[in-house]
């Protein structure tokens, strides 16, 4: 504790506080008029606050200043806003909205039903402060119960054991996509959601229901801010920078425009290939919101990524094994390696309201992705035995390998999909709602592929991989849907719907049946849910393309059968609320296609049949672990197996990770909340490993475990432009505090006896970065 006042020290400085003051007076309500007690509010300086009483009602003493206002509640996701108290006392209503993961523990006059209730709530001020290279909101979801995330320089996840393709991701309705010709993290820019620009985030991780499809592991829906007065931010650090603005110039209209720069050269600085790295990752987004007339409201969504990535790797020191037998792994290389992809998405969302019960909307989308890779690389290697070297003895290393291996790829992509969707609503009595829809998905990828790779060792040349192929896929996808979301009373709700989606791919229709029950009864602290139903993922392209670069057309629509029981139950400890979420899960996957992963790369093999299973257990701990701070520890136990082509027995899938612990955890210094520090940890074990010729779903082991702790030191301080109250935080992140070598993938090399060895390719180092954010 001692060291960590040192650092805030360095952080702080003096706090003067006028003698007069002003009062501040509010009442919070729900967003159905219900008053919400106990909901603390709290000065930005921390040195004011105020819990709202049994009918909602706030009273405090404030400065005569400019001042920001934070509205907390266990049940509720936080809330800010400005005030200017300078010109006197002021009365506010606040409008508080449901985060309905942990509904259980808030005083609420009445009991409502929602339609999000299974999803786990998140918002953009979390993201914002989690200590992440990169403040990528992709960060945050890796602290989540059943998300694998293993990779910080990536933005792609896992859930329950699936893919990196699985995952359905929209904002305000519009679907968006992430690259393809991706290989490795370090080539990959920043995730698609801008934290800056978030209101707020549901996640599903199972369980959702039938307005959405198109993917079969999770759901994460996105809202975009609308802003009502003029808002700025901007962030600076080693690693890149942010910079974002709302407005509100005419009552009907709003706009948020936000712009993100990823340069991460210092971080790869610290992998073990060492050479020159010239990445450049840029993107831009706006999000709009006009008020056509009392019924119809238009939102629109645009946005550019402009990705670089150019490496010259000149040496590389690997040393593994164990402490009996070490090997050292040394390469010199010759060449280079660049990549670039542009993507561009736009996107509009029409609502219009028919009558007070009636409404639809029309969403149109559109993305044009432009990928290019191309490499050179030759590499020199030696593989030796160093363990009497490496234990102080006085032997040589002994060389038991050597060769050269040389890369070669010219690699692009080109892909178009427009998407179009009506849905509607109506409200159907007082206990019904019913949503209906449908749409279609046009796409089409051009693809061109050209890469080998040989490798010579003990005077012998061979092709260890070599691909040349050209394809067009042009795809129709048409999907349907309708859900029943029924309140039978006060305690219990349900939801029944179904969808259906056709692709002329394969020429399939999938019929998707869903359905949850929530019970919530009166007067105890247990909500209880049950959901589940088939979920169908229509093929893209990549899960139709073979190894050797053709494409086959004739493969089953990957699908899967979710079910999910969760129990929320609210908690009391140190006087405080608290909320535990459990859920226990099985998924059935019929039809898949096979897959591996070569570091943050999905392989398919189409020509493979096969069918998996998932089962587990997700925990979830959140709440007030120091007071005024929400913070949460995960658990997540995982069994997922598959059995590929004529296995007779099933064996792990490639995302089988069985035991990942994660926290996000907040704390500061007593009677001084502008000193905090954050903590993001994140442990799993290993992955299964599978072997060069290896037979599809046999590995021969595990990985290594996945263990990381990124720690921020922040002291915020109160700003004013102009007229706007704001705040400044600086800080010192470290990042990978512990320094451990996680390791993302293997490269294998054989010695002069023809045995392999795995050697892994290890990801970054202990990083110091500096970092500088403002708000107004």
């Amino acid at each position: 504790m001692r060291f960590l006042a040192i650092v805030f020290f360095l952080f702080s400085s003096a706090a003067v506080f006028a003698q007069n003051s002003a009062t501040f007076r509010a009442v919070v309500l729900t967003e159905d008029g219900k008053a919400v007690e106990f909901v603390q509010a709290v000065s930005e300086d921390g040195k004011t606050q105020a819990l709202s009483d049994s009918v909602g009602r706030i009273v405090m003493k404030v400065p005569p200043k400019k001042l920001r206002i934070v509205f907390s509640h266990i049940g509720f996701l936080k809330k800010e806003k400005r005030y200017d108290f300078s010109t006197g006392d002021i009365t506010d209503k606040i409008i508080m909205a449901y985060d309905d993961k942990t509904l259980g523990t808030v005083t609420v006059k009445g009991r409502r039903h929602h339609e999000n209730a299974s999803a786990i709530k998140l918002s953009g001020l979390e993201a914002r402060n989690i200590p992440a290279p990169f403040s990528d909101f992709s960060a945050i979801l890796g602290t989540l119960p059943g998300v694998v995330a293993n990779n910080e320089l990536s933005s792609s996840y896992s859930v329950r054991g699936g893919s990196f393709d699985e995952n359905l991701v929209s904002v305000n309705g519009i679907p968006v996509y992430r690259p393809f010709l991706v290989r490795s993290g370090q080539q990959e820019g920043l995730s698609f959601v801008n934290p800056d620009m978030v209101d707020k985030v549901d996640f599903y991780s199972g369980g959702w229901g039938a307005e959405y499809g198109g993917k079969m592991s999770s759901n994460l829906l996105v809202a975009y801010r609308e802003p009502d007065s003029l808002s700025a931010s901007g962030e600076a650090s080693l690693l890149g920078g942010s910079a974002a603005v709302g407005v509100r110039p005419w009552r009907n209209f709003s706009l948020v425009s936000g712009v993100r720069y990823k340069q991460s050269s210092y971080l790869l600085g610290t992998m073990e290939t060492e050479g020159e790295y010239k990445p450049a990752f840029l993107d831009w987004q706006t999000f709009g919101t006009l008020i056509l007339g009392e019924k119809t409201k238009l939102r629109f969504l645009t946005s550019y990524a402009s990705n670089k990535y150019l490496v010259e790797p000149e040496n590389r020191v690997t040393q593994f094994g164990t402490l009996d037998r070490i090997r050292e792994f040394k390469v010199y290389f010759d060449g280079k390696e660049e990549m670039f992809y542009r993507t561009f998405q736009s996107g509009i969302n029409l609502e219009h309201n028919f009558n007070s019960s009636f409404s639809g909307s029309f969403i149109a989308s559109f993305v044009k992705a432009i990928e290019r890779e191309r490499y050179d690389i030759e590499s020199a290697y030696w593989l030796s035995d160093i363990t009497d070297k490496a234990n102080g003895g006085s032997g040589e290393a002994e060389v038991i390998g050597v060769g050269t291996d040389y890369t070669h790829g010219r690699n692009r992509l080109n892909a178009e999909v427009l998407t179009l969707e009506n849905k509607y609503r109506l409200e159907w009595g007082v206990a019904h709602v019913l949503k209906f829809g449908f749409g279609t998905n046009l796409r089409r990828v051009e693809d061109s592929v050209d890469e080998y790779r040989f490798i010579e060792d003990d005077g012998y040349a061979k092709v260890t991989h070599s691909v040349r192929a050209e394809n067009d896929l042009r795809a129709t996808e048409l999907f349907a849907f309708v859900e029943d979301d029924w309140t039978l009373n006060d305690e219990i709700s349900l939801s029944i719907g179904f969808r259906a989606v056709y692709s002329d791919v394969n020429g399939q229709t999938g019929f998707g049946p869903r359905a949850k029950v929530e019970y919530a009864p009166t007067g105890s602290p247990w909500v209880w849910r049950l959901s589940g139903g088939r979920y169908f993922q229509p093929l893209f392209y990549r899960e139709t393309r073979r190894p050797d670069g053709t494409v086959n057309k004739d493969v089953d629509t990957p699908n899967a059968w979710h079910g999910i029981l969760t129990a929320d139950r609210d908690l009391s400890i140190w006087e405080r609320p608290f909320k535990l979420s459990s859920s226990v899960y099985f998924k059935y996957s019929p039809d898949i296609v096979p897959f591996d992963l070569d570091d943050v790369r999905v392989r398919y093999y189409p020509d493979l049949e096969g069918k998996a299973y998932a089962y587990g257990l997700d925990v979830r701990i959140s709440g007030e672990f120091v007071k005024g701070d929400e913070s949460w520890f995960s658990l997540g136990l995982l069994s997922a197996k598959e059995k590929v082509g004529s296995a007779t027995e099933y064996a792990r899938r490639p995302t089988d990770q069985r035991l990942t612990l994660a926290m996000l955890f907040q704390d500061h210094i007593p009677n001084n909340p502008s000193l905090k520090v954050f903590v993001k940890g994140v442990y799993g074990t290993g992955l299964p490993l599978l072997a060069p010729g290896q037979e599809k779903g046999l590995p021969v082991g595990s990985g290594d475990d996945y263990k990381r702790l990124d720690v921020g030191f922040f002291k915020y301080l109160d700003l004013t432009l102009g007229s706007m109250p704001g705040k400044m935080a600086v800080g010192l992140e470290v990042l990978n505090m512990l320094g451990v070598r996680n390791t993302h993938s293997y490269l294998w090399v054989s010695d002069i006896q023809g045995g392999q060895y795995a050697v892994p390719n290890t990801l970054s180092q202990r990083f110091y970065n500096l970092k500088l954010r403002v708000e107004f």
